[in-house]
């Protein structure tokens, strides 16, 4: 799935919506920038890895109107995917870097770089993503990785 597509059709649905709301005189629904990390964000990396197939998208968004979170939620389902509801309480990096996957009039979506997603992994959630993270071990880190490694105390031998 690309998740682009997911967010041209949100994009596209907030689009006519606003067009509605201002024709009957309605205040019209703010635009969105959704971030996404997590499993999915490394699915948008195409790191090469083996990855876990998921149905969640974690996403960090500063939602303003929950009828654009619900149309994600349905848009979402259409593909297979869901919203994961407690990606809010994953932990990220404060400095992860983020990419553009999606830029359209009211939806603007950003994936996290890899080394972030994976850091988060190996820092939170070690046991779970050892396969991932020693498969990527092996293929070569990159230095931004290793920084963030020192960076955030992060023992890989333990997973070897």
């Amino acid at each position: 799935m690309e998740l682009a597509r997911v967010f041209e059709a949100l994009d596209a649905w907030m689009a006519a919506e606003n067009l509605a709301y201002q024709s009957e005189g309605l205040a019209i629904m703010q635009a969105v920038e959704i971030r996404i990390i997590g499993q999915s964000a490394l699915f948008e990396a195409k790191l090469g890895l083996a990855l876990a197939a998921t149905r969640d998208v974690d996403t960090i968004a500063n939602w303003r109107d929950d009828g654009v979170r619900q149309k994600l939620v349905d848009i979402l389902l259409a593909y297979g995917k869901e919203l994961d509801p407690v990606a809010r309480e994953a932990w990220m990096p404060a400095e992860t870097e983020y990419v553009d996957l999606f830029r359209g009039k009211w939806v603007t979506a950003r994936v996290a770089r890899a080394e972030y997603v994976l850091i988060s992994k190996a820092k939170k959630a070690r046991v779970k993503n050892r396969v991932l993270l020693v498969d990527y071990l092996a293929a070569g880190p990159s230095d931004l990785f290793l920084e963030l490694v020192e960076r955030y105390q992060v023992d890989l031998e333990g997973l070897l």
